[in-house]
């Protein structure tokens, strides 16, 4: 995981602080480069050395939360991004819609449950099985409106995916309090990495 290089950051794992859109350049998934922060109802960036004409994303969140489910992502993600060319003003705007719209599931992460992905490496349509499972996912967190940190991860790469934005999704720690930083501990969270033109950057959904 990429958390384990100093170079990368420990985040604060806290849904009060939605409204902020973090990216952190990298090149060839090493955390080592430009922390670009865009405050949600600012759209203020702390970085001069990233050259990209962000504006105020003001705009493009009034527009997102304007944004109704339909019962259907495929549907959702084109009208999330429809009045948009630039795939940063896209990603802002399904990262608005998220953050708005989906609750952290709390009750469901305290119950210590996990997340149950099908076990299938045995099987010829792995990647079907695999496929169906994550689509019926999708469609639940939706539904209900929550997730967890795997959730958030998931449907922010659909919905990147769907408008032709590369998107991964890298599993890692979010160590919270100090006394969990340099002691093992499982994997808890979930980070995305867009392309935004030929550089990646890390988001925090």
């Amino acid at each position: 995981s990429f958390c384990n290089d100093p170079f990368s950051l420990i985040i604060q794992h806290s849904r009060l602080k939605r409204c902020t859109f973090k990216y952190i350049k990298y090149k060839n998934l090493q955390a080592r480069a430009i922390c670009l922060i865009f405050f949600g109802s600012l759209g203020l960036s702390t970085t001069a050395q990233v050259k990209q004409d962000t504006g105020s994303f003001s705009e493009v969140d009034s527009f997102a939360l304007s944004v109704k489910y339909k019962n259907d992502y495929i549907l959702l993600s084109k009208e999330l991004t429809a009045p948009y060319y630039d795939d940063t003003r896209k990603l802002r705007s399904i990262f608005k819609w998220i953050t708005a719209n989906i609750e952290y599931d709390y009750r469901f992460i305290n119950s210590g449950k996990e997340i149950n992905e099908p076990e299938c490496s045995d099987k010829i349509d792995c990647s079907l099985i695999q496929q169906d499972w994550e689509n019926r996912y999708i469609k639940r967190i939706l539904k209900t409106r929550k997730a967890v940190a795997d959730g958030y991860c998931r449907l922010f790469k659909k919905l990147c995916e769907l408008n032709n934005i590369q998107c991964e999704m890298i599993s890692g720690y979010a160590r919270t309090k100090a006394y969990q930083v340099g002691n093992p501990m499982s994997v808890n969270h979930c980070w995305n990495a867009v392309m935004i033109d030929t550089n990646w950057y890390y988001t925090d959904v």
